[in-house]
């Protein structure tokens, strides 16, 4: 049930497989503020996705074994980015890229990424310079907010 008329994956498909990975990644990283967090203020945080933009390179087959890698690229004062890659199982082509932005909530309060990274112990002035370079990269397509005021 996950073809398309072409016969291969849908791309409506690739959001669902991409929740399941990015909550493993962000669960696993950020364990440690989360817990912390709920320990302090008896409240769990929580991370709201803001977007996500996608970029179908080749296709996947039906039954074709893939593998979708997730890293944390970067982040501002409000939003870390995650990009993920699905790959062939059999041969590491890239057939999708994704691009997603997260925030960090505790009720209404917004939790900088910069923040977590610190509470989890991952944080140092290497990581943040890391985090600014990965931020340009994805800067262009995720600045999508200015497009809710175009005329359509």
């Amino acid at each position: 049930m996950e073809c398309d008329l072409n016969g291969h994956k849908s791309n409506s498909t690739y959001f669902s497989d991409l929740d399941n990975a990015r909550t493993d990644l962000m669960v696993d990283v950020f364990k440690k503020m989360l817990l912390g967090t709920r320990r302090e203020s008896g409240t769990w945080p929580y991370l709201p996705l803001g977007a996500v933009v996608s970029i179908f390179r080749r296709e996947i087959k039906p039954f074709a074994k893939y593998n979708i890698k997730s890293k944390i690229i970067g982040w501002d004062g409000k939003w870390l980015f995650v990009v993920s890659r699905f790959e062939l199982a059999d041969s590491a082509h890239t057939c999708a890229i994704s691009i997603s932005k997260y925030v960090f909530k505790l009720g209404r309060k917004t939790i900088a990424p910069q923040d977590a990274l610190k509470q989890c112990g991952l944080w140092s002035p290497e990581v943040e310079a890391k985090g600014r370079e990965g931020r340009k990269k994805v800067q262009g397509l995720m600045d999508l907010d200015q497009l809710e005021e175009e005329e359509f």
